[in-house]
């Protein structure tokens, strides 16, 4: 059983990162705790054997064959009866307590140090202490209480009394302990606590039963909470200010709360209350039921609030009040069932803007704030499910054996149950669980209980009717204030003003725009602010306000669907063709986020729930694509490629002599750009790439039907092939464009679509440009044969033909995309349909221009940049020389966050100040490229050789004192980060951390009575208390290796093998490396600062602690006495084999023998000592 530890393995390396480790990562791990299962069997068995042995050959044993027997014998025999000891002499009992006592009286915070002594002690003797003690608070039976004919005996409640009185200090202690444990609500890099808290509860329930310790704890807890709902939420008082407040408090609360949640869960999750509690009943009973108590607080006050303000209603004569609240929406069906109106829309388009009086100093003072209340416990309870999901599993799929787990047929037994998806990007995800089927068991089986309902929606009851007209006229005076002020500037100016979109969400599977009209801009802010409240609202409380909310989206929606078809209609004769972008990029915004919300808010009743809305939208968004295509197709044939001078082909004169192509052809490439420019900066990518496309492939078609009918003089010949040419390499630069992969340009197929037919038509071009524009003899040469296929493997068979007149044969046939290798053979060589093919020069600039090129980011393109041609990219920008490297650098890191709509300030502000090493990034993603394990090391090797940076592994260098420190090596410290805080963790637990138990000497117990209460002689002997310095710094040392034994598994593969290969490459590079590991030498001095923190801080708590120190460095004393006898042992076994295999050696003392010549005065100080102690141990020394 002893061997069998050694064994231990941790998973919890692989997975604290976030980051899901390979299969066969996965793979070794379950081997090894497979390996250790069957280590523990076998240990167990040989343990059983050893006692049945014992047992047999006990006197008048009989022969067992099994453990059961071996138990029944010894029960029968009365064995351990005869074995026992004498009964406790009370005297050496209380003789024993009071030692205890006055230790704790002499020694101030000793009490855990004294408890560790007495278990040892007990379990060291034998003895039984009488644990579990009486309830704290409460003693014996009193005189008035005991019965009459209750003898009591003066000795034992005096020995009870004196138990009682130590475990009550005790238990004071480890609960002032408990209570000053520090509250993160936010989890630190390092944390110094270790697990006190869990240490502290085993001490108490190492005294008293579970029920009194739950009791204890429970009442620390709450008192913990109960602070901090007084620091956070104080007396309501009056005043819209102090609401907002409260509300922003209550938010800092919850935060709070889920923190607490977090510590208690890891408790639970020990089992130690398990008998006493379930998980979830505890979280209600201590936190939920009073954050509740807090809340209907808060919506009391706000009630009461709202009752003081008046509320007219209304006052349009045409809506009647809906009985039903059930919103705007419906009232307005109202009226159009009471005939006041033929239709909605021309209920809409008829009427004039009405005066919204009703809930207006609600929706102005309160309902941000309830938005607020909402979302903070909106975020407890997901908290709280997720917890939940942690320990639940279905019964029907658990598998009791752990080699199959990685098996294609095995299931993983926990229930993982996923959350609706974010808002879009920037919003918190948040599970409606007010559902009837959020809390449903469905036979699943959970460690931790049943998950209870927390019903803090119906809190919110009495605010419900007010928050769904709050809800209505918000939207309603957003919306009239911004199509206002819309309507205002487009008349002034004839544009729409736009607002940029947080680049996080640009793109993507819902196609955002880059920018929207700003009206648009500001209705959807409003709408995100309050989707909150409309999401927990499917069912129950909530419903009143969902439906409101989707009356007022639908009724403000329509109006701005009117106001764009208008602007659609006056381009181009009353407005610019801007205007025509701005409106097709707002109408495929609101159909997006339309759709979105459709996902997030789900499908009540079985239908959708803006249905009819996303469907007038996409229609709209479909007329406006189709009337920018039709326009720039329309201004294209009959404006820019109308040229009657240029396109006189009859003429018998030189168009500028043949050195200049068409000015038409000129236009169309300004138009193409310009076109493309507009498109990218405000149009939805995937769209833009549609439209550009599509009017690329109308000119093409155009150019290919006029240039096929053209016959050309002789003076105009060099015009046409001048613009074919011109064409072509302006259509080459499209495509980029235009075109998603390297495929695209490359090996072309029908189901590319557009860009397929983009090649079609050049291929005519190019025919049209040969058979007009080259020498007849050529012509001759290369078709008298016909148009035959020409064999790829054929064409070295032409060899004795001129390369000059063959060169058209040794086109590949079938190809669409040949013609790129004619027009930009440097760029595209023939018979090139991969990019593997090219050259890496080529490939390389194709694959960032076709990146670059790009409406929106195209993250498997970027793969394909850094990994093509064995990482030339990467390599090509990390070897730039280092003024280049740093202006890049500088130049990234001042870049500020985006000022866009739905942008989450954070997370941009995250992702903008990263890359302040342009090393990081490259190396980052690489790292986690797990199909190429080796992509790092191929990119750090030539790194290093151009920075001269292999003087790093030298042995009289120390990385971290390079000044400043390469950014290769910051990048690698970064990646590592993870593994350096989880290995240095412990060392800062043992330091930082350092517990008073370490700070004093334990209560000698063999010194207080030479044997035992039960007579029998005292074998337990007091362990030394080694100098506390001392003591600690060896914890953190040990702590530290044994962390890092078991965290090395965590360091990603990429990195493994980085160092794997610069250690292969030492030997050529540096004469005397420091290690035989290179992952030493770039780990030994990350932390030297911290770990001289640590010496420094462990040298001053020397000071304080002990009168005399062994040295004036704590570092210098760790270990000096600790491999004593090691080393001892190591100088006698290298002698015996000296004296073995030489006949001569130079000294009888190896340790002397080493070193001789380079610390000849040390040796000879160490000689004499050596011959006095010779002298002092032994009758016939040798002479010296």
């Amino acid at each position: 059983m002893e061997g069998a530890g050694h064994l231990g393995f941790d998973l919890t390396p692989l997975l604290q990162d976030g980051n899901l480790p390979t299969v066969e990562t996965l793979s070794q791990a379950v081997s090894k705790l497979d390996a250790q299962i069957e280590a523990n069997a076998k240990g167990i068995d040989v343990a059983v054997a050893e006692i049945m042995r014992m047992i047999n050959e006990l006197p008048n044993s009989k022969a067992c064959e099994s453990a059961e027997q071996s138990v029944e014998f010894l029960n029968a025999s009365n064995l351990l009866d005869k074995s026992s000891c004498f009964d406790s002499d009370s005297s050496h009992i209380q003789f024993l307590l009071k030692h205890v006592q006055k230790h704790l009286d002499n020694h101030p915070n000793s009490e855990e140090r004294v408890l560790d002594s007495l278990m040892q002690f007990s379990s060291g003797e034998g003895l039984i202490l009488p644990v579990f003690s009486t309830a704290p608070g409460h003693h014996t039976l009193t005189d008035s209480l005991a019965s009459l004919n209750t003898v009591v005996d003066a000795t034992e409640v005096a020995i009870q009394q004196q138990w009682d009185e130590i475990c009550e200090r005790l238990r004071k202690c480890f609960l002032e302990k408990l209570s000053k444990l520090p509250l993160l609500v936010h989890s630190p890099a390092v944390r110094i606590d270790g697990c006190n808290r869990l240490r502290y509860l085993h001490s108490l329930l190492s005294l008293y039963p579970v029920e009194y310790v739950w009791r204890d704890y429970k009442a620390s807890r709450s008192k913990l909470f109960d602070k901090c709902i007084r620091d956070l939420i104080p007396s309501m008082g009056s005043g819209s200010t102090e609401v907002d407040t409260v509300a922003n408090n209550y938010a800092l609360l919850c935060d709070i709360l889920i923190a607490i949640i977090d510590e208690d869960f890891l408790v639970f999750c020990t089992g130690i209350f398990r008998d006493v509690v379930s998980t979830f009943d505890a979280m209600n009973e201590l936190y939920l039921d009073r954050v509740s108590e807090e809340l209907i607080s808060i919506i009391e006050y706000i009630h009461d609030a709202t009752l003081q303000i008046p509320s007219p209603g209304i006052s349009s004569p045409d809506f009647p009040k809906s009985k039903s609240e059930q919103g705007i929406l419906a009232s307005i069906k109202g009226s159009i069932k009471g005939g006041s109106v033929k239709s909605l829309d021309a209920l809409l388009l008829s009427k004039s803007q009405e005066e919204v009086n009703g809930c207006a100093s609600f929706s102005s003072v309160f309902l941000h704030s309830v938005v607020k209340l909402v979302i903070a416990s909106v975020k407890v309870e997901q908290h709280v499910l997720e917890l939940h999901n942690v320990g639940t599993w279905k019964p029907s799929v658990y598998n009791k054996d752990l080699k199959s787990v990685l098996k294609a047929t095995s299931v993983v037994p926990l229930c993982v149950q996923t959350s609706i998806d974010a808002f879009i990007v920037h919003q918190p995800t948040i599970v409606d669980s007010s559902g009837p089927g959020a809390y449903s068991d469905d036979a699943d089986r959970s460690i931790h209980g049943q998950l209870s309902r927390w019903e803090w929606r119906l809190i919110f009851k009495k605010l419900v009717s007010d928050i769904a007209r709050s809800v209505e006229t918000t939207l309603l005076e957003v919306a009239t204030a911004t199509l206002d002020a819309e309507l205002d500037a487009y008349s002034a100016q004839s544009t729409l003003p736009m607002t940029p979109i947080c680049l996080q969400l640009y793109g993507g599977a819902l196609d955002i725009p880059p920018q929207v009209a700003t009206s648009v801009a500001v209705i959807f802010t409003q709408l995100e602010h309050l989707l909150p409240l409309v999401h927990v609202g499917s069912t129950g409380v909530f419903y009143t306000v969902r439906t409101a909310f989707v009356d007022a989206v639908v009724l403000n929606l329509k109006k701005y669907l009117a106001r764009l078809q208008q602007v659609c209609r006056d381009v181009p004769e009353r407005s610019p063709l801007t205007c025509l972008y701005q409106a097709l990029a707002s109408s495929a915004f609101v159909s997006a986020q339309l759709r979105h919300y459709e996902h997030v808010l789900g499908k009540p009743e079985h239908r959708c729930i803006f249905e009819g809305l996303v469907r007038q939208f996409s229609e709209q968004t479909d007329c406006a694509q189709q009337q920018l295509i039709e326009y720039h197709k329309t201004v294209i044939t009959t404006g820019i490629l109308h040229d009657a001078e240029a396109h006189d082909w009859a003429n018998t004169k030189a168009f500028y002599e043949g050195e200049q192509c068409s000015f038409s052809v000129q236009m169309w490439n300004l138009h193409m750009q310009r076109l493309q420019h507009s498109l990218w900066t405000t149009c939805p990518p995937q769209l833009s790439r549609d439209v550009f496309l599509s009017v690329l492939h109308h000119s093409l078609d155009h150019f290919a039907h006029r240039y096929a009918r053209v016959k050309p003089s002789c003076k105009r010949t060099a015009q046409f092939r001048c613009d074919l040419t011109a064409v072509l390499l302006y259509t080459s630069e499209f495509l980029f464009y235009g075109s998603q992969s390297v495929e695209q340009l490359l090996e072309v197929a029908p189901s590319h679509g557009l860009v397929y037919g983009v090649h079609n038509l050049c291929c005519s071009l190019l025919s049209a440009l040969v058979i007009v524009t080259s020498p007849l003899h050529d012509l001759y040469r290369a078709f008298k044969r016909g148009f035959a296929r020409v064999e790829p493997g054929a064409e070295a068979g032409h060899a004795s033909m001129s390369r000059q007149s063959t060169r058209l044969e040794e086109a590949p046939d079938g190809r669409p995309g040949h013609w790129t290798s004619w027009i930009r053979g440097g760029l595209f060589p023939m018979h090139c349909s991969r990019i593997s093919q090219m050259q890496t020069t080529n490939a390389v600039y194709c694959l960032v221009k076709l990146l670059d090129c790009q409406p929106e980011p195209n993250w498997s393109l970027v793969i394909q940049v850094l990994l093509a041609k064995l990482y030339t990219f990467p390599i090509m920008i990390l070897t730039l020389p280092s003024e280049q490297l740093l202006s890049q650098e500088n130049k990234t890191v001042a870049v500020a966050t985006c000022s866009g709509i739905l942008c989450d300030a954070a997370v941009c502000q995250r992702l903008h100040t990263e890359c302040d090493n342009l090393y990081l990034p490259f190396m980052r993603v690489l790292m986690h490229c797990e199909h190429v394990p080796d992509a790092i090391a191929k990119v750090a090797e030539p790194v290093i050789d151009r920075n001269n940076l292999w003087i790093i592994f030298d042995a009289d260098i120390i990385p971290a004192r390079l000044d400043p420190t390469p950014p290769f090596l910051q990048a690698i410290y970064t990646l590592m980060e993870p593994f350096f805080l989880s290995v240095i963790e412990p060392g800062f637990c043992a330091v930082f951390g350092k517990t008073t138990a370490a700070d004093t000497a334990a209560p000698d117990f063999s010194a207080a009575f030479l044997e035992l209460p039960c007579g029998c002689p005292s074998n337990f002997k007091t362990v030394k208390g080694r100098d506390s310095g001392k003591d600690v710094l060896h914890v953190a040392i040990e702590g530290i290796l044994s962390s890092m034994a078991m965290n090395i598994i965590a360091v990603p593969m990429s990195l493994s093998l980085m160092f794997v290969h610069f250690q292969h490459l030492l030997q050529a590079h540096i004469q005397q490396p420091a290690h035989d590991c290179v992952g030493l030498q770039v780990g030994t001095h990350k932390h030297k600062r911290t770990h001289a923190r640590m010496h420094a801080r462990t040298h001053i708590l020397t000071h304080a602690q002990t009168q005399q120190p062994a040295h004036d460095c704590v570092g210098l004393q760790v270990g000096t006495h600790k491999h004593k006898r090691t080393h001892a042992r190591m100088h006698a076994r290298t002698h015996i084999l000296t004296h073995a295999q030489t006949q001569q050696p130079a000294h009888d003392c190896v340790g002397l023998q080493v070193g001789t010549h380079k610390h000849k005065r040390t040796h000879a100080h160490m000689h004499a000592r050596t011959h006095a102690r010779t002298h002092r141990h032994s009758s016939q020394p040798t002479t010296v």
